[in-house]
């Protein structure tokens, strides 16, 4: 509201003032007026010179602060006596001050309103102390193995605000923890029967984002052969192998783990009795239809006539088609349709060709009878 000076020291003071200024033609005024004014006008009408006085309050206090910390906010209501607080956490303020805390992030409105004053506000931007994961890691132990194995992944940060969220990805993943703390225990979990070639992946976030570096993952890298023992040693890395199956029939080959593009399948055969000719052959029964290249050979892996046997009905065991089959049969001695001796091994080798099993497992079933 505007109030004119009505005190006798203020007008005399003003006129004494003024009268000086025309007379000696000063550039400016000092004028006493108490602290209630909070500004000044004139009018040139009446050379009437008016405070300006406020009664609204006024809040002050931090711009910004740290959620769960105190923040104090001070109220100023020039004409009133008694002051009420409202906004979040204001519930036990009195007074001209008032200390506040927040628990979430965000703009905050405080307001204080006097018995004569009307209503002011401050806002209060509350922001995060959390600390984004940081120096995030998932490994896999083991990492390799030469048959299928039980694999645990670990997946651990150095630092960041509790808790930590994991997003996994990777087969048999979904069992595993998706919280921890940087304060305890990482986050492990253990994936059975792994007998394929896997990778996992894991993300990392909490309350202040996510890990720079996500996502973390680890493999479980399957070395059937090529290392896997000397009967297979002439295998690439990845090869399937298996032993102990002659005489068995219905064998299927998802039974030893995922058979994909540009991987080879290794059957070993010992013959521990003679037989009759026995016809073998593969069915596709899962993952495509596909060629495959094949061989029964001495030598495991290995796809050349050199090394082929021959089939009880001539010709050698190897080529290339969607269903290999062949023929043989055992004896004491290799001789005629007799193909394979009794004690000696022999692998049965089948390798699907570079991209051409798009879904990951083109599968089998076939046997060896005896």
């Amino acid at each position: 509201m505007t109030k004119l000076f009505t005190t006798f020291r203020r007008a005399a003071l003003l006129a004494c003032a003024l009268g000086y200024g025309i007379a000696a033609h000063a550039a400016s005024v000092t004028v006493d007026a108490g602290a209630a004014c909070t500004a000044f006008s004139w009018n040139p009408a009446n050379s009437t010179l008016s405070c300006q006085v406020s009664t609204d309050c006024v809040v002050t206090g931090a711009n910004s602060a740290v959620v769960n910390t105190n923040v104090t906010l001070t109220a100023s209501c020039p004409t009133s006596t008694t002051i009420t607080w409202d906004g979040t956490g204001t519930s036990g303020c009195s007074g001209a001050t008032c200390d506040v805390t927040n628990a979430s992030t965000g703009n905050q409105t405080y307001g204080a309103t006097g018995n004569s004053s009307a209503r002011g506000t401050k806002v209060v931007n509350w922001t995060s102390n959390s600390v984004a994961p940081s120096q995030c890691t998932l490994t896999a132990s083991p990492s390799s193995g030469t048959a299928a194995s039980n694999v645990t992944l670990t997946a651990d940060c150095s630092s960041g605000t509790d808790p930590i969220t994991i997003a996994w990805t990777g087969s048999g993943s979904g069992s595993c923890p998706t919280t921890f703390n940087v304060s305890g225990s990482a986050a492990t979990c253990t994936i059975n029967n792994v007998a394929a070639t896997t990778t996992w992946t894991a993300a990392f976030s909490n309350s202040a984002g996510s890990f720079a570096n996500n996502p973390r993952s680890a493999t479980f890298t399957y070395n059937a052969g090529g290392g896997g023992g000397a009967d297979f040693a002439n295998c690439p890395v990845g090869t399937i192998t298996v032993t102990g199956q002659w005489g068995n029939t219905g064998l299927w080959t998802s039974n030893f783990g995922a058979w994909g593009s540009d991987q080879i399948i290794s059957f070993q055969l010992i013959p521990n009795a003679a037989t009759v000719v026995r016809n073998f052959n593969w069915n596709e029964y899962s993952g495509g239809s596909t060629v495959r290249d094949y061989s029964l050979s001495t030598v495991a892996c290995d796809f050349s006539s050199t090394n082929a046997v021959n089939g009880s009905y001539g010709g050698k065991v190897v080529g290339s088609a969607n269903n290999p089959q062949g023929y043989y049969k055992a004896g004491t001695t290799v001789g005629g349709s007799t193909t394979l001796a009794i004690g000696t091994k022999y692998y049965w080798n089948m390798r699907i060709p570079a991209n051409a099993c798009p879904s990951g497992d083109c599968g089998m079933i076939g046997g060896f009878p005896k």
